[in-house]
């Protein structure tokens, strides 16, 4: 954009893209893309390759990534859950395993700061419904067991494990669903010990996210 920010890639982001899809096994694609340097603003030719494997309990997401040129690369699953099916998503519940959260503007973009969930709104250390609150946010995690999300009406449980070191969740206000899209945090949201993801030549972008089901 004119101020320099980049959401999704752009309106060329690989969201948008032909992907060339392979059936591994009965349980698994294997997803292709391949992006000349520059084509989203970013340096750096990238070979992207996200397996998605059938597990028993839910769906593994497997991203890898190499690069010529030293680059950012940041990818994420943006799919939304409405666990029973449809309807309002106020009496959903959900926790996140998460320490602080970071501050945005008024753009929606990282100051550099970042705020304690303890005694907040952003806290959901315990299951608790979600009710009216919308969110757009990057939470800093403290277990690979990053999120829960229980269905209000329905006995269905959703369980979100991932190597990243936080997630974004999403509530829209304009439809009833939610979005755990686990992730490094952006450029610009950094602190001191949280590093960037910085993706190079000899240092390829790996991340590796499960989604698991179960009625309680």
């Amino acid at each position: 954009t004119k101020e320099k920010i980049v959401l999704h890639c752009g309106p060329d982001g690989w969201s948008h893209q032909y992907w060339e899809i392979d059936q591994i096994d009965a349980q698994t694609l294997r997803c292709k893309l391949q992006c000349k340097s520059k084509k989203v603003g970013l340096p750096g030719h990238i070979n992207a390759v996200v397996h998605y494997r059938l597990l028993e309990l839910g769906i593994e997401i497997d991203y890898l990534a190499t690069t010529d040129q030293e680059t950012l690369i940041n990818l994420t699953n943006h799919a939304y859950f409405n666990l029973d099916g449809g309807g309002t998503m106020d009496a959903h519940q959900l926790q996140i395993n998460a320490s602080h959260y970071l501050d945005l503007d008024d753009r929606l973009v990282p100051t550099g700061q970042y705020h304690t969930i303890d005694g907040t709104s952003m806290d959901f250390g315990q299951m608790r419904p979600l009710k009216n609150q919308f969110l757009d946010d990057f939470f800093i995690g403290t277990s690979p067991k990053i999120a829960r999300l229980k269905g209000g009406q329905k006995n269905i449980e959703m369980q979100v494990i991932t190597d990243q070191p936080g997630t974004v969740i999403f509530r829209p206000r304009h439809f009833e669903a939610l979005c755990i899209e686990t992730q490094a945090p952006p450029k610009g949201g950094l602190s001191k010990d949280i590093s960037p993801t910085l993706a190079g030549p000899n240092r390829p972008y790996r991340q590796k996210t499960q989604f698991l089901f179960q009625s309680f």
